[in-house]
This record gives C-alpha cells, structure tokens and sequence, in this order.
C-alpha cells in the first residue's frame, strides 16, 4: 500500500492506520532524507518502472510482486491541457467545515474555556450560512470625490 499515491491507497491505508509519509517533493522527485530512492529522479520514469528497476526489485525482494513485464506500461493520469502524465502528491493538510452548526464553537469564550450564553440554540447557523448573511448585510459605498 502507499497513502501518498491515490485516493484508493490513501483511504485503505487510513482505515488501517498507516499515515502518509509525504515523500515526494514540489518538483516531483523523493525527498533527499528518503531511505528509499533519495532524490534519484523523477517519481514518473522509466528507470523506477522497469521489471529490473527498483520498485519491482524490491516488491521481488519481499515476495510482494504479483507481475513485472516489460511488456506493461504503468498507466499515469494525464494533464488534460499539457497532456503531461501527472502524480497523485500527498500534503499535509487541513479543512474547515463549512456546512457544520457553529454550535461547539458558539459555547467558547474568548480565551476558550469560558462560556457565554447563545440564547436558542435552534437558530445556531453554519460557518457558511453566518458568511453569507454578513456578506449580504454589507453595504458597500462608493468613494467620495472632492
């Protein structure tokens, strides 16, 4: 399995407790402090491929190779416009919610662990319905000329 290289690997790796390493850099190639592979290349090229390279030299090593042929080309997604073969490339990140009730966040005081009264809860909006009401509630005036 390998969280860093697509959505399918990613989520199974995830149910199972293996979190991504992030081992390729911004211009495509393996990180330097990479044990395997350090900054040798491109992720995307025919050396790594290859029935004799080394990602199948090392899947035959562990008994985990189930097929290498020279014959098979390892399909890439591909750029739509630049028709470049692309890589799934995992980051770390993080999301907000915006369709979640601000209801957690509404108990929170100002340094966090004090409450304050929200008075009914029932009309508690979401991030994305409070950001919407205030952007309609602004008034924009033109700058005035002299």
């Amino acid at each position: 399995m390998a969280p860093d290289h697509g959505e399918d690997d990613f989520l199974l790796c995830k149910a199972n407790g293996i979190d991504p390493v992030f081992a390729v850099t911004d211009d495509g190639r393996y990180r330097e402090d990479w044990a395997w592979l350090p900054g040798q290349g491109s992720v995307i090229n025919n050396k790594f491929n290859a029935p004799d390279g080394p990602i199948c030299s090392d899947l035959r090593e562990a008994g985990a190779l189930l097929a290498a042929s020279a014959d098979f080309q390892h399909s890439y997604p591909h750029s739509w416009r630049y028709k470049a073969k692309i890589i799934f490339r995992c980051t770390p990140q993080w999301f907000i919610p915006m369709d979640q009730s601000m209801r957690a966040s509404s108990t929170l005081g100002t340094n966090g662990n004090e409450g304050r009264s929200t008075g009914d809860n029932s009309a508690v909006m979401t991030l994305r319905e409070t950001a919407i009401v205030a952007i309609e509630e602004t008034r924009w005036v033109p700058a005035r000329r002299y």
